[in-house]
């Protein structure tokens, strides 16, 4: 057996099989086995093919097959010693690819963002400029509306119940609610008044009626109370008695009777402020918080703010006022029941 087809690798075999205590440093080419001095010496001394590990080895160096298997190696490093350097290349490359996106992502995001401001800034000149313009022509418009001529027409007039002995009604959204003293009860109307909607009877004979917040109404009685009933599903959500206040005409609840106007609140129906008046005061109109108008007489109203009085109104054709109401100008509408005619006044008087 040649030397060179043993298929130990020698260098790495340390100590005998057989006497593990003893070193191998024989090699029997007879039994292709290695061995130590004990082995060569007891099992192998008949053969005289026992070499030194040494010079056993030198042949497996020096084989062909063991130098082409080393040439190979060799190129294999190469080829991995490259492909680890172009590894390394495409990693660089992907970071610095990446650091480049990011930059044009930041430049594209500052373009953006530069051309979202300048279109905001557009919009806002063109939307400052088309409100000065409607505002121009809103008020050119109003300015060709004179409220103080031309005549009041009657458009419409509207059946309640028959005739019923109606009190008073107001407009809310789309329908009218109408007071109906004589049955005690408030009556709906679609807009135009040709169709009773719904109806609600309530506790006492109803006189004024107006809005208060969003769909709710307040009815007020003689009999000391104020009804709040929610004028969209008609229901009465809740009762005022009011001991100590005569309650007549209503508007943002405040009542009126004799001299004395009283605004309560709507939810507790505790007085809040009582205003003294110089006339029979059973209607009134509310312009703002401290702003009011209220009947004075049978044929005059007067218009106060806080505690002046800025004009009262007085005409022998002004029968029994009643109904009070106002635009969008300011101007002053009173109704007369007595007169049956309807007289237009500026907020100035």
């Amino acid at each position: 057996m040649q030397s060179g087809s043993t298929p130990f690798e020698v260098c790495e075999i340390q100590s005998c099989e057989e006497h593990p205590e003893k070193i191998v440093k024989f090699y029997c080419l007879d039994h292709s086995q290695p061995c130590c001095t004990s082995c060569a010496t007891l099992s192998h001394h008949k053969y005289e093919n026992v070499t030194s590990i040494q010079k056993a080895a030198s042949g497996i160096k020096q084989s062909t097959k063991a130098s082409g298997l080393s040439k190979k190696l060799r190129e294999y490093v190469i080829q991995l010693s490259k492909v680890i350097d172009d590894r390394n290349k495409n990693l660089a490359d992907v970071e610095n690819s990446t650091g480049e996106i990011q930059r044009r992502v930041a430049n594209i995001k500052t373009k953006f963002s530069k051309h979202i401001d300048k279109i905001e800034e557009t919009l806002i000149v063109e939307l400052t400029s088309t409100k000065r313009q409607v505002g121009i022509e809103l008020k050119d418009e109003i300015v060709k509306v004179d409220f103080r001529t031309g005549n009041i027409n009657i458009l419409q007039v509207i059946n309640v119940c028959d005739g019923g002995g109606t009190t008073s009604g107001i407009f809310i959204d789309d329908h009218l609610l109408f007071t109906i003293r004589q049955s005690n009860k408030v009556v709906k109307y679609n807009s135009d008044g040709t169709s009773l909607l719904s109806e609600l009877a309530l506790p006492s004979a109803p006189e004024d009626i107006t809005r208060i917040k969003g769909l709710e109404v307040a009815v007020s009685s003689p009999e000391l109370r104020v009804c709040i009933v929610d004028g969209d599903h008609m229901t009465l959500l809740q009762t005022l008695k009011l001991p100590e206040v005569a309650v007549y005409g209503l508007c943002f609840i405040i009542t009126s009777h004799s001299s004395t106007l009283t605004r309560i609140n709507f939810l507790s129906g505790q007085t809040v402020k009582k205003i003294k008046t110089s006339g029979q005061s059973y209607f009134v109109l509310s312009l703002e918080q401290q702003d009011y108008i209220y009947v004075y007489s049978n044929k005059s109203v007067t218009y106060a703010v806080g505690n002046t009085t800025k004009f009262t109104y007085t005409s022998n054709q002004l029968q029994g006022p009643r109904g009070i109401g106002k635009d969008l100008a300011g101007n002053i509408y009173i109704a007369a029941y007595i007169s049956k005619n309807i007289h237009q006044k500026t907020k100035e008087g």
